[in-house]
């Protein structure tokens, strides 16, 4: 009857309830590495700078041009507007009236405004030149699309000028520099900062009056590559520069395209969702520590990028109206293009600029900030390109998380996969080596048993399951009683004393002398006798009357 399968479906339901809650006991406080390995967010820190160093690489520009400088000379008109200005600070006494402190007096006269007292000659010096950028860049796609800043393969003529006085130039500055203080006749030792001084209005000038021509630039990818025996070391490829911003304040993004195949990647995240206070780490190639005199002259060390952490501190305004990131995470020259990554180890921004003491010249850390990774899409959209990640980083990451929880045959299985696609995929040599040191140490813990204790203790629910299934079902199918006890409910609505509505399902109504007879139901046997009704119909089945 219908009241009886009711509770008997109950008894089904509250025995699955029963074992599903077991088992999400289990796996909530016996594996709770399960629920985390499923969310997202649950990354390691170490894990982000891991499973992405492969694809952030270092990007070099090279500049070749032609320059042209004239010689330096100080002007006669220019040397006697300083000797006057001197004299009378003798005559008010604010200078002493000796050589070395009247010299000393023209030398801070002089470097007030040095570019007024020095001209060019007729003489012209013309140089080829050869200067370099370094930045850094991360991988898209498995094809070898790249995103950087702008800046990292472009540099406005001005600012070129002035890195070609500063670097190429270098050997014309210092020259200019002694030759102005022998002139001076050992009447006075210029200090450091003088010298400084005076060699920075030599860049200036030169700065002021170079002429540039011929310039070809040529932009290069450094991707790490593993040979074996060898430790991993930095491979050059030819960059085409796809698609370019301006430096900022511009939008200071850049895409580039390498030749290449089967390429790690990084994942490129969501900057909307970044808020003040969230974690951010930014991965590059800052030349301070990539370049480091201090360091052995080792090539790995030139592949090994450097990775910081720090936070989002705000979100600012720039001039064209769009925001930009503003991060303490701690980064300088060599960084710009690099990726900074959220908590899922996603790419949310791009490393572009710091901010100077304008009193002092000096960087000022923990005030950075980063191009949003919105910004690098709209690029990447317009030449339809969709970022994607490769299968070989996809493995590798896999590999990665296994090593860290020490199942190193596991590891070693999945590291030599990767090697077999691409003999060059980066640190995956070092990977294999520590696997096989670890394995042959005892260290293995591929067997998960609480995996196999979890798959068992489902087993064992499943098989519970089933009892009590065919428990319900056996007692469904055992005896009834022929007459069960009738239930009957009011119908709402119906008035107190109204006779009970008559369902089918039921079995038949009780008898009312008043209504009639009962109507005959043939299953049921014969019905009551009525005396007033008349004898009863004789049932053959039922044998004589009595």
């Amino acid at each position: 009857m219908r009241f009886i399968t009711r509770k008997r479906t109950s008894k089904i339901s509250t025995a699955l309830l029963l074992c599903l809650a077991s088992l999400f006991f289990i796996s909530q406080f016996f594996l709770p590495n399960a629920s985390s390995a499923a969310d997202p967010a649950a990354v390691d820190t170490q894990l982000i700078a891991e499973m992405n160093k492969p694809g952030v690489v270092m990007i070099e520009t090279l500049y070749k041009a032609t320059v042209g400088v004239p010689e330096v000379q100080i002007s006669q008109e220019g040397m006697y507007t300083i000797q006057m200005t001197v004299a009378q600070q003798v005559i008010n006494g604010v200078v002493a009236n000796n050589e070395q402190a009247i010299t000393k007096a023209v030398i801070a006269e002089f470097l007030k405004n040095p570019l007024s007292y020095i001209e060019p000659t007729g003489g012209m010096i013309t140089k080829d030149v050869q200067i370099g950028t370094m930045g850094t860049g991360f991988i898209v796609t498995p094809d070898g699309y790249i995103v950087t800043n702008a800046h990292v393969v472009y540099t406005p003529e001005e600012e070129l000028k002035m890195n070609i006085a500063q670097t190429a130039l270098q050997d014309m500055v210092q020259q200019d520099v002694k030759e102005f203080v022998s002139a001076l006749q050992n009447v006075y030792t210029p200090t450091k900062e003088e010298l400084n001084a005076l060699a920075q209005a030599d860049i200036d000038f030169y700065v002021r009056y170079m002429q540039v021509s011929n310039v070809q630039t040529s932009s290069a990818c450094g991707i790490g590559l593993a040979i074996p025996g060898v430790t991993t070391v930095q491979k050059g490829f030819a960059c085409d520069v796809r698609k370019r911003g301006e430096p900022a304040p511009g939008k200071d993004v850049a895409i580039l395209k390498i030749d290449k195949k089967d390429l790690p990647t990084v994942t490129l995240g969501d900057d909307s969702s970044m808020n003040t206070g969230n974690n951010v780490y930014a991965l590059g190639y800052p030349g301070a520590a990539t370049f480091n005199p201090m360091l052995a002259a080792d090539a790995s060390n030139s592949v090994e990028s450097t990775f910081t952490k720090g936070v989002v501190s705000a979100r600012k305004t720039m001039p064209g109206g769009w925001s930009i990131m503003q991060i303490d995470a701690p980064t300088t020259h060599g960084n710009s293009g690099g990726p900074v990554f959220n908590d899922k180890g996603e790419v949310v921004g791009i490393v572009t600029f710091g901010s100077i003491d304008f009193g002092t010249g000096q960087e000022v850390q923990g005030m950075n900030f980063a191009v949003p990774i919105s910004i690098a899409n709209q690029f990447l959209n317009e030449l339809n390109v969709k970022p994607t990640q490769s299968e070989l980083t996809k493995n590798y990451t896999e590999a990665l998380k296994l090593f860290n929880q020490e199942k190193y045959k596991k590891a070693l299985e999945k590291f030599k996969e990767i090697n077999d696609i691409n003999p060059g995929y980066p640190y995956v040599q070092g990977y294999i080596s520590k696997c096989t040191t670890n394995i042959a140490a005892g260290k293995d813990k591929s067997f998960d048993f609480m995996f196999f204790a979890l798959i068992g203790l489902g087993v064992l629910a499943v098989i519970a399951i089933v009892v009590v299934v065919v428990v319900v079902v056996r007692k469904k199918s055992g005896p009834k009683n022929q007459y069960p006890q009738q239930q009957y409910q009011m119908p709402y609505g119906q008035p107190p004393g109204a006779p009970p509505q008559y369902n089918p399902n039921q079995g038949p109504p009780p008898y009312n002398p008043n209504q009639g007879p009962p109507p005959y139901n043939p299953n049921q046997g014969s019905p009551p006798y009525n005396p007033n009704q008349g004898p009863p119909p004789n049932n053959p089945n039922q044998g004589p009357r009595q």
